[in-house]
């Protein structure tokens, strides 16, 4: 019994993996790139959506297009291109950051309700 009990003390034994500071950081870092990004994308597919609601809400129109988003915008719940008739009651700002949330897009103003001048000849 005593030699079976020197024959297992003897043995090494197995140590848990052990890795560097390093590693972890490295590896840490790694994987925070694509989650980065993903986070990134669903800002923007957010920032997009509300918009959206908010130049129909006012009375604007949205059209959309034949063609899809890229695979990771499609998942995250973003529409592809579309054309978009703001109403004229959107300020400057507000428009710019139409142009911005959707630079390849047709956008316009509703002219619908556009009176010309009478004192143009």
């Amino acid at each position: 019994m005593d030699e079976n009990h020197d024959t297992a003390a003897s043995k090494p034994r197995l140590r848990w993996y052990q890795f560097s500071l390093r590693t972890l950081l490295i590896v840490v870092a790694l994987v925070a790139g694509p989650f980065a990004y993903i986070a990134h994308e669903g800002q923007i597919v957010t920032e997009r959506r509300a918009m959206l609601k908010l130049i129909v809400d006012r009375g604007g129109e949205v059209n959309f297009g034949a063609d899809d988003p890229p695979l990771l915008r499609r998942i995250l719940g973003d529409v592809g291109s579309c054309s978009i008739v703001y109403p004229v009651s959107l300020s400057a700002a507000e428009k710019s950051r139409i142009h911005e949330l959707f630079p390849d897009d047709w956008i316009g103003p509703d002219l619908t309700h556009f009176q010309p001048s009478p004192f143009r000849g």
